[in-house]
């Protein structure tokens, strides 16, 4: 009996042990997958969401800046075609004139008296070429009638013909010495400001001599001195940045003009650097103007400057690699392109770098793309 007793005993030992093995095999696998899910999540939120793009070759230029002072396009030295006495100034230095006003008038007593008797001259000679052409018609008249020989004939269109050169010839001198009187009145070629007055009221002045000098204020330029190298690069009817910067008093005017290339000089004088003339629109003539000259120099990349992150003295791009984490490459910055910049390294079409949230990355970091 008492053996039968320890054999039960035993027994329920056993199931007691049994169960609490079972029990703790599950409790294993539960905690086990619970892990598992819970590495998972952690991995998932430790990649840093950042934003990316895909590399696309494009050109990249080599940018040089200028400052000039923008100058007048047009400008003029007024001189005197006849000899005379200055009789009349009419103008005062920055004076502004509009085309055909009058700047000054010259005394030359043998000028309207030469004009007058060319003038007399010229309208004599016309009568007489208007009787000589009446004495032909006659003439002509009376050869066709059998009336007249065809030496008389002959004669008459000879005089005629005499007579029309002699009355063009008289024409022409008066004209002449008629535009040379005019001379005396000289009048602005074109609206502008006079920047400069060289001779006086009462001097004596003779052909050639300067009187003022004007300069036009509707279009302006800017001339500015380069290399050779960058001179064979540019040309005439190319885009330029510019700006007035010394012009700015607030934010809202610092904005970029467009300026054309109007002449390229290589060789203007000898053993000088090449100039680049710049039409300029919408600047006032006297103010600082800073151009841009872009060229172009190969192909390479152009990102946002968000994409650039500093490193100790240089700059790198991060690439993301096909496993989610990214690399560090080192990159050399160049010319801005308003909110991107242009970069060279060893990067390739097609990689896709973090362009947004790259200053949290670290090289081997692990990323995750949103939109």
């Amino acid at each position: 009996m008492k053996l039968r007793n320890g054999l039960v005993a035993a027994q329920r030992v056993l199931l007691v042990v049994v169960g609490l093995s079972l029990l703790n095999g599950c409790q294993d696998e539960s905690v086990s997958g619970d892990q598992a899910e819970k590495q998972s999540e952690d991995s998932h939120s430790s990649a840093i969401p950042v934003e990316t793009m895909t590399l696309k070759s494009e050109p990249i230029y080599q940018q040089y800046q200028f400052t000039g002072v923008a100058r007048a396009s047009q400008q003029a030295v007024i001189r005197t075609q006849i000899s005379g006495r200055i009789e009349t100034l009419s103008v005062q230095l920055g004076q502004e004139m509009k085309k055909g006003e009058l700047i000054a008038e010259l005394h030359n007593p043998e000028a309207a008296p030469a004009a007058q008797s060319a003038r007399v001259r010229w309208q004599q000679l016309n009568v007489q070429l208007e009787q000589q052409q009446r004495d032909f018609d006659r003439i002509e008249a009376l050869y066709e009638g059998g009336q007249a020989s065809r030496q008389e004939f002959e004669q008459s269109r000879t005089a005629l013909n005499s007579a029309k050169d002699t009355a063009l010839a008289a024409e022409n001198d008066y004209l002449k010495a008629s535009g040379l009187n005019n001379e005396r009145i000289i009048r602005a070629p074109f609206s502008g400001v006079v920047t400069a007055i060289i001779s006086d009221i009462g001097e004596v002045v003779s052909p050639g001599q300067a009187l003022v000098e004007m300069a036009a204020l509707a279009e302006a330029e800017l001339e500015i001195t380069v290399p050779s190298q960058l001179a064979r690069a540019i040309e005439v009817g190319q885009k330029v940045e510019i700006s007035v910067p010394l012009n700015m008093q607030s934010d809202s005017q610092a904005q970029t003009l467009t300026a054309k290339v109007k002449e390229v000089s290589p060789y203007r004088d000898l053993g000088a650097l090449p100039t680049v003339v710049l039409a300029l629109a919408n600047v006032p003539v006297g103010e600082t103007v800073e151009a841009i000259l872009s060229v172009p120099n190969g192909n390479g990349w152009v990102l946002p400057v968000t994409a650039i992150v500093k490193r100790g003295s240089g700059a790198v791009v991060y690439k993301r690699n096909q496993d989610g984490h990214v690399t560090a490459i080192p990159v050399e910055p160049g010319s801005p392109h308003g909110t991107d910049m242009q970069v060279t390294g060893q990067l390739n079409e097609g990689d896709e770098v973090v362009v947004l949230g790259g200053h949290r990355l670290f090289d081997g970091a692990n990323v995750q793309v949103v939109p």
